[in-house]
């Protein structure tokens, strides 16, 4: 796992590894989570409540929310290298608890939506 690699190194090497691999991951990351939510929107306009849609959206959004809430300023430590060496181990140990969070809503989004497409595709039989 990335996060447990990154957390067993030395604080020097920690924020290297981070500023050289941490952008790229979130380019990759954040788009994701972007169009797991959006896709979940043309079905809240449908006629109707449906909730398997309307709890993919809410933890689709959950998801991206955690950007703005943690991970935009610890990451910008990383990035920026103002992170003190003696903090590395704090933050990491922080950061891997967001990330935790933040798989757990990714995981819960990704099966709502599953569950919204199979109870789509059965009705439509």
């Amino acid at each position: 796992m990335t996060v447990e690699s990154w957390a067993g190194m030395e604080p020097g090497v920690a924020i290297d590894w981070f500023a050289e691999f941490g952008l790229p991951l979130g380019i990759v990351m954040v788009p994701f989570g972007g169009l797991a939510m959006v896709s979940t929107l043309p079905s809240l306009g449908k006629t109707g409540v449906n909730w398997y849609w309307l709890a993919a959206f809410v933890l689709a959004a959950s998801t991206m929310l955690l950007l703005p809430i943690y991970f935009w300023d610890a990451n910008t430590l990383f990035f920026d290298g103002t992170i003190l060496p003696e903090d590395v181990t704090a933050e990491i140990q922080r950061w891997k608890f967001w990330n935790w969070i933040r798989t757990i809503l990714s995981v819960l989004a990704s099966s709502t939506i599953l569950l919204a497409l199979l109870r789509e595709a059965r009705s439509s039989v």
